[in-house]
């Protein structure tokens, strides 16, 4: 059985935003998008499709999330592809993924921490088994 934990979002005066790098090569076709999930709730997008073949360098997004404070949430990264075998590129690269800028994780929790199927064709999920 899979289980995929949620996390409560700060309060909004706490401006809650949802930070990662990004670098991306896509095929024709192809993109990404950053959903969230409020409670058992259906998945919505919160990002502009990250398109247009290539970024040509890492980028740092900045998702404001203050629509959803307080709420349970789970992060998505999905990746619709027009599955072209014929064209194929590097694909999406997420590193460093911080809520409120905070990006430093206590090592004990870095156990606890899971993005999965790795690799991913579709949708990575985070999973924080533990989140303190």
């Amino acid at each position: 059985m899979i289980r995929h934990t949620s996390f409560i979002l700060p309060a909004a005066e706490q401006n809650p935003r949802l930070r990662f790098w990004s670098w991306f090569d896509f095929s024709a076709g192809d993109y990404g998008l950053v959903q969230i999930k409020t409670g058992s709730g259906e998945w919505q997008t919160i990002s502009p499709p990250y398109i247009n073949k290539s970024s040509g360098a890492w980028t740092y997004p900045s998702i404001d999330l203050k629509e959803f404070s307080g709420s349970s949430v789970q992060i998505a990264f999905q990746i619709i592809t027009d599955a072209d075998p014929t064209s194929v590129n590097s694909g999406w690269y997420i590193d460093d993924i911080s809520f409120n800028n905070i990006t430093r994780v206590n090592e004990n929790l870095q156990e606890k921490i899971k993005i999965y199927p790795n690799p991913t064709s579709d949708k990575a999920i985070i999973d924080l088994s533990e989140p303190d």
